[in-house]
């Protein structure tokens, strides 16, 4: 493995840098972006930067003008500027004397950085669709939607109805016991449609007519292989005649354009616009993301550099392929290069990473995919220190059995593990704590321990055994608020302001914690009929209130006159129910007035956005 110069790495051909978390990627691929402009007289709407989400596009987009900018300074200034990169830069440019020039064409691309290609890959797709619409045989006016889902649900429907109607009893109850329903059929057909190029085994033709008694499992093999040739063909021709794409038709859309017979044009077109490109996080690619930058840059004279790190491709929960990594490790023109130092964490902390892994032989199964070893920065110290300096920077914790034995009968299971493994990490934190470390000099607190789980359920049983413990935490999860307790709470309360008249959605609204009503209450209320014509009334005025004034109005009023905001802040995590709570109540407020929907029809899309992870993405999208 090289270790990469950013001075002197040629600029030219494939070229694949092979970077660890820590080590300078963002900063490294700036560096590059500035030699691009240089020496290759580049415009900045001749460069190609990609990375893979909205989030990692801003920030790349803010740090490439800041070293733009920090690279004007260095031109300008007589003497060192301290950054080792731009000074050799400075000093090599001063060679060739062309410092007058480089100090102006940094000016032209401040300037006109407005203009950078900095996209997202499905951002990239759609510009080169939209701007080479002839090429790729994709119509001018065709409207980008993040969720398909509701078209996918009714292809699926119409394909249920359409092969069943008349179908054998004996068939319909054989695939009920092989379970395959319409939702089965949706998993699947988000498979395929998500990888259209994916083989289908076995590849079998089943006669239509064949008696399903005497064979229940061809036939049904059969169905499906039936469902996915329809889906495919279905769901593309209602987008077309709908004038529709998703997200993945973009990049399926641009592959198809490049394979076809003006694929050459088109890759050439591409080119030309984009003489050089840098792919951020190559590790997240999959085979049709490759295909595509493999068809226009592979063997040409173009620039590009896919920047990744090798040990994630295996993320294949991430939309990774581990395998395309790989192709593109054999299709680099040169040996991978490398970032090897560390500058994020502690030197002691780094050794005992390189230790763990070094003494594997294929650490990550793969000949193409070593673990390379990476060293501290020169200046780096480790930052931890105090009476517990002299603890390991790694260490694993190891449960004793004897443990299990007293509670579970000698079986270390999934069940014991929720508990009391969970109390057993909230000791050892506090165990840490008690050793009076510091960092920097000054002690170490709660709020510099980060604990990371697996499942949302697994945070929220970590943050109640800490608190148990006397430690304060933030649970911070990746889990919508549609997917919290208080949004299943809040769909109670709507539906008995939405009909006041049903008793049954009353008392479900008064049990929730933002009422606050026990069972003893309930109780009590079937023998009180004033106390629930009075509830009765409330529910009705804050139904009046929603059909005259809004949504918001009515659950403002019911905030108000409940107290809710007092009751929940005194439960033990009340501070992150109440946020819950009002974040839902904006994002109801905006679903209100966004689509006008009224209450039934609000009603209708909470249940969906709590319901369907889709319909949660898509509105995140936005």
């Amino acid at each position: 493995m090289t270790p990469l110069d950013p001075i002197t790495v040629p600029l030219t051909g494939t070229n694949l840098i092979e970077a660890s978390a820590g080590t300078g990627k963002t900063h490294m691929i700036t560096n590059l972006y500035v030699r691009m402009l240089l020496e290759l007289r580049l415009y900045v709407s001749q460069i190609l930067v990609v990375t893979y989400t909205n989030a990692a596009t801003a920030e790349l987009r803010t740090r490439v003008r800041l070293r733009l900018r920090q690279a004007l300074a260095a031109f300008e200034s007589t003497g060192d500027s301290g950054d080792e990169f731009l000074d050799q830069l400075v000093t090599a440019r001063r060679t060739n004397g062309s410092l007058a020039q480089d100090r102006e064409w940094l000016v032209v691309a401040l300037h006109g950085f407005d203009e950078a290609a900095i996209f997202t890959i499905h951002g990239f797709c759609q510009r080169m669709l939209q701007e080479n619409a002839f090429e790729s045989a994709v119509a001018f006016d065709t409207e980008l939607i993040s969720n398909q889902s509701p078209l996918l649900t009714e292809v699926v429907q119409d394909f249920w109805v359409r092969e069943l109607h008349a179908a054998p009893e004996a068939f319909v109850r054989h695939l009920a016991v092989k379970k395959i329903s319409p939702t089965a059929l949706e998993h699947l057909a988000l498979r395929v449609i998500t990888h259209p190029d994916m083989a289908i085994l076995p590849a079998i033709d089943a006669p239509r007519d064949q008696d399903v008694d005497t064979d229940l499992d061809t036939r049904v093999l059969q169905f499906q292989l039936d469902f996915i040739e329809y889906t495919r063909r279905e769901l593309r021709r209602r987008k077309e005649l709908a004038r529709l794409q998703s997200f993945d038709d973009l990049l399926h859309r641009l592959v198809e354009a490049l394979r076809g017979p003006g694929g050459a044009t088109l890759a050439e077109t591409i080119r030309q616009r984009f003489h050089a490109a840098l792919i951020d996080e190559f590790q997240d690619t999959d085979p049709i993301q490759y295909e595509i930058f493999r068809r226009v840059y592979l063997d040409t004279n173009a620039v590009l550099f896919l920047i990744g790190d090798p040990k994630q491709a295996i993320y294949a929960f991430r939309g990774a392929d581990v395998f395309a990594y790989i192709q593109a490790k054999h299709d680099a023109a040169s040996a991978p290069r490398t970032l090897n130092i560390n500058r994020r964490s502690d030197p002691h902390l780094v050794k005992a990473v390189d230790t763990l892994f070094g003494r594997l032989t294929k650490p990550f199964v793969f000949d193409d995919i070593p673990f390379v070893h990476v060293q501290p920065a020169p200046d780096a110290a480790d930052r931890l220190g105090g009476t517990a300096a002299g603890q390991p920077p790694l260490r694993i914790l190891y449960v004793d059995r004897s443990i299990a034995e007293r509670g579970q009968g000698g079986v270390i299971n999934k069940i014991w593990g929720e508990w009391p493994l969970t109390r057993a990490v909230a000791r050892e934190l506090v165990r840490f704590l008690c050793y009076r470390a510091t960092i920097d000099g000054r002690p170490v607190e709660p709020g510099d321990i980060a604990v990371l789980c697996r499942k949302n359920k697994q945070a929220a049983l970590m943050q109640e055994a800490l608190r148990e413990l006397g430690v304060p935490t933030v649970l911070q999860t990746e889990a919508s608020v549609f997917e919290t307790p208080e949004a299943a709470e809040m769909e109670r309360v709507l539906l008995a302001m939405v009909d006041p008249t049903d008793s049954r959605a009353i008392r479900a609204a008064l049990c929730t914690p933002m009422l606050g009503q026990s069972a003893a209450d309930l109780c009590a209320l079937e023998r009180d009929e004033q106390r629930w014509d009075d509830w009765v009334g409330q529910f009705t005025s804050w139904h009046d209130l929603w059909t005259q004034h809004g949504f918001v109005a009515a659950f403002r009023a019911l905030l108000d006159s409940q107290d809710v905001q007092p009751r929940l802040l005194g439960l033990l995590d009340g501070e992150r129910r109440l946020t819950n709570v009002l974040h839902l109540m904006e994002l109801l407020h905006a679903a209100s007035t966004d689509e006008r929907r009224g209450p039934h029809a609000l009603v209708q899309w909470l249940a969906q956005m709590r319901a369907d992870p889709d319909a949660r993405a898509a509105l995140a999208g936005e």
